[in-house]
């Protein structure tokens, strides 16, 4: 049904297609919440860009008839695109929590920034060098200084890993990875959910801002993300289950335009560090490569 919606879409300029992007996305967010969770339990068979084709098709016309410059990226600006929206639809809940609004005014305020962002592909200057992804926040702690409660957290996260989310986590085999006695995982942690919030909490880079000093929206946020996405996925399970005690990124704050330049770059990051690997893929593009591509063209659009 969503594929169905976004190819209903009549040909316009890139700013009103992916804002029709967004709001189909907006109105079955199932679809890509399964699609994570296929993602996650790393399916085979996932597509994660459908309609790439169409859109790729898109693109050639807007430079036929002189909508978007011609040296623009356009694969990456479909990466930026795509997790954009997919990272905004995951964790949305959390964000309009975090940032003490609505969710439907968080929708509302989204969709403008994503029409902006098309705005801004087609005034971008793509032939300026772009910046580098800066380097990554250090880890928070090492699973030597966490101590039992490191090693059984540690240990939920191989197995999922190994195992697949599908398949869900034994309690019992999480202490057995762990050699500790079974009792210590209700001891310390009771649920299944509390032990992926241990997880959660020991993956998370050092509290502090998701941007650097003048930097691109979310950059450091991004940079961790492509270090290591493990604690965006640990993330992605609790959104998807409904989970609403955790803060990851601590409290947005400042005028609605600095909270929504935040929001942005916290969506693009973690829908990047989610889907970057099968993007790639399936574009045919070198991992490293289709890093730094997204993060160029996200600089080139992203708000200021």
């Amino acid at each position: 049904e969503l594929q169905d919606r976004i190819r209903a879409v009549p040909y316009a300029s890139y700013d009103r297609r992916v804002g029709a992007f967004a709001k189909a996305a907006l109105i079955y967010p199932a679809a890509l919440q399964l699609m994570t969770l296929l993602l996650i339990d790393r399916d085979p068979r996932l597509r994660p860009m459908p309609l790439r084709g169409l859109m790729m098709q898109n693109f050639e016309r807007d430079v036929r008839e002189g909508r978007l410059p011609a040296d623009a990226d356009f694969e990456a600006l479909l990466g930026v695109q795509n997790s954009l929206v997919y990272g905004y639809v995951l964790f949305r809940d959390g964000l309009a929590r975090q940032m003490g609004v609505a969710r439907d005014v968080l929708d509302s305020r989204f969709r403008r920034l994503v029409f902006a962002m098309g705005r801004r592909a087609a005034s971008a200057n793509w032939s300026t060098l772009p910046p580098r992804i800066p380097p990554p926040p250090p880890p928070r702690k090492t699973i030597a200084e966490a101590g039992k409660r490191g090693l059984l957290a540690a240990a939920a996260v191989d197995l999922l890993d190994e195992q697949g989310i599908l398949a869900g986590v034994n309690l019992r085999k999480v202490a057995e990875r762990a050699g500790v006695h079974r009792g210590l995982v209700y001891h310390y942690f009771g649920s299944r959910r509390e032990l992926l919030l241990a997880a959660l909490r020991m993956y998370l880079p050092d509290a502090g801002p998701v941007t650097s000093d003048g930097g691109v929206p979310g950059d450091r946020l991004y940079a961790a993300g492509v270090r290591d996405n493990q604690p965006v996925r640990l993330m992605a399970l609790l959104a998807l289950d409904g989970d609403d005690s955790y803060e990851p990124f601590g409290e947005i704050v400042g005028r609605r335009e600095a909270a929504t330049r935040q929001m942005a770059g916290i969506c693009l990051a973690l829908g990047h560090a989610i889907y970057r690997q099968p993007f790639a893929g399936e574009m045919q593009i070198p991992q490293k490569q289709w890093d730094q591509r997204v993060f160029a063209a996200w600089s080139r659009v992203a708000p200021e």
